[in-house]
């Protein structure tokens, strides 16, 4: 009798902390919803307009604590949020909370638009769009068939209290971004640290700053300006065999602005041990050296895997307003499985199979 009055007291001491934590602090969000789905969105690599320093607040689970730029210059705001590169698994749900203090701002509402691209193809699409949403609302969108995005953006306009317009800053208290809570990534890998890296350079530049995870160093894959080369401007990864890849993520140079307007049109191609062409897997996609200098690509339909053993990058063109400039990319990744070499005739089989730079 005493061990079930004590359990009760304890689940009433509980709610009782949790009741006076949220009156205090405002609602509390789980990161794990009902129905087996997770939410990534503070894996996310984030862009804001202004007020970078408040990003992490539209993570905490706290909706008394926002992100909002630090003026009201800030109309329309657009939130960018690039999913990570080692996400196969389609999303599911997207849902934006705001914040509210008090009845005075119960009718405060604006107008909430939410895109998003499809492997960091710059057309947005729209999932949702809507004028005057209510702020004291969670704005919920729920794909009809879960789907593999790059980037979710969020745009807020129009102020407004009830019918009047209003004075308040865009703002968000919460982004939460849900996918299935299942392991699949744990068994995922950059396997682009093994590969046997080649160039339309001839040797030109040190390979290895393509993929050792350094996004500083760059992988100048040609000695010479882009109008010098013969050919395509190309490098190649070669894993040795064909392997299972989920995604991939190239990345250029990045600086706080750039001067010389860097513009960068690229294709990626791969090729199975067994193929004779190589097959076009990213078309003409663009990238700069500011916002826009990573990229994710995803292969596979619903996070499945497709067979690779070699990728092929070729730099279509460079656009600058500072002469002819030379060829480098700054790191590139090959997400897959870690899988054993099946030779069971071979000693070594199911031994860790490794290959190196050339």
């Amino acid at each position: 009798m005493k061990r079930i009055v004590r359990k009760c007291f304890m689940a009433f001491l509980a709610l009782f902390i949790t009741l006076s934590f949220v009156s205090t602090h405002g609602i509390m969000v789980n990161a794990v919803e009902e129905g087996g789905l997770v939410d990534i969105a503070k894996h996310c690599d984030v862009t804001v307009p202004q007020n970078e320093g408040a990003i992490s607040n539209m993570f905490d689970g706290n909706t008394q604590t926002i992100w909002s730029p630090s003026s009201t210059a800030g109309w329309p705001a657009t939130v960018t949020f690039k999913l990570p590169a080692d996400n196969t698994k389609p999303v599911e749900k997207i849902v934006i909370r705001f914040k509210i203090e008090n009845s005075s701002q119960e009718n405060w509402n604006m107008d909430v638009k939410l895109g998003y691209y499809v492997n960091s193809v710059t057309d947005e699409l729209i999932a949702k769009d809507v004028k005057g949403h209510m702020l004291k609302n969670a704005f919920e969108f729920e794909f009809d068939e879960p789907i593999n995005i790059s980037h979710a953006l969020v745009t807020m306009a129009n102020p407004k209290n009830g019918d009047s317009q209003a004075g308040f800053w865009p703002q968000i208290a919460e982004m939460e971004i849900y996918v299935a809570d299942d392991d699949q990534e744990s068994n995922l890998s950059n396997l682009a640290s093994n590969a046997v890296i080649t160039s339309c350079g001839n040797g030109a530049g040190n390979a290895s700053n393509l993929v050792d995870g350094n996004y500083s160093s760059l992988y100048v894959f040609y000695n010479g300006g882009m109008s010098t080369i013969n050919g395509e401007a190309w490098v190649q990864a070669d894993l040795g065999r064909d392997m299972s890849i989920s995604s991939l993520e190239i990345a250029f140079e990045k600086l706080a602005s750039d001067a010389n307007n860097f513009g960068f049109t690229y294709s990626i191609y791969g090729m199975k041990t067994t193929d004779t062409d190589w097959t076009k897997l990213v078309a003409s996609a663009t990238a700069n050296r500011t916002d826009n200098s990573v990229n994710e690509h995803l292969l596979g339909v619903d996070g499945a895997t497709v067979k690779y053993s070699k990728f092929k990058i070729v730099i279509e063109s460079i656009t600058s307003t500072g002469g002819d400039p030379w060829p480098a990319i700054a790191e590139f990744k090959i997400f897959g499985k870690e899988e054993a070499v099946q030779d069971p005739d071979n000693l070594a089989w199911q031994k860790t199979y490794t290959y190196k730079y050339q």
